[in-house]
């Protein structure tokens, strides 16, 4: 009988700690970024313009992916760029994108470095026209 309470207690223990082990290895597993204004106004420097643009995206860290769409408002997109504070360039790499119409979908893979940039808010999304090549609208990912 004390054999057998052991042995349940044993047990349970094991799978008391795996559970718990498991908790501790889960990290962040994903940011949201939902409905993040573009605007000329967040440029750097400013930019005189009636296009706006909404950004939504996941970042998926066990993959290290950011997932993105953005909604163009009265403005032709050339491309996106991942800019800092500043206005320099964080990524020039937009991920696998797609332009059609007002729409601009991508994902993109990132490094180390880009990961500690994006969770810690300092990167900016900047849509790219043909008349604002360096960037026509821009909003912060945080």
């Amino acid at each position: 009988m004390f054999y057998r309470s052991q042995l349940i207690t044993l047990i349970l223990g094991v799978i008391l700690f795996s559970c718990l082990s498991c908790k501790k290895s889960v990290q962040i597993a994903d940011k949201e970024f939902a409905v993040i204004p573009l605007t000329g106004f967040a440029v750097y420097p400013a930019t005189i313009t009636t296009g706006v643009a909404t950004f939504n995206g996941d970042f998926i860290l066990d993959r290290k992916t950011l997932t993105y769409t953005i909604s163009c408002n009265a403005l032709k997109a050339t491309g996106v760029t991942f800019t800092y504070a500043d206005g320099s360039v964080a990524s020039y790499d937009s991920g696998s994108i797609s332009i059609v119409g007002q729409l601009i979908t991508a994902t993109k893979k990132l490094n180390e470095k880009q990961v500690k940039e994006l969770l810690a808010g300092k990167w900016y999304a900047t849509v790219t026209t043909s008349k604002y090549p360096s960037g026509e609208v821009r909003g912060r990912l945080k």
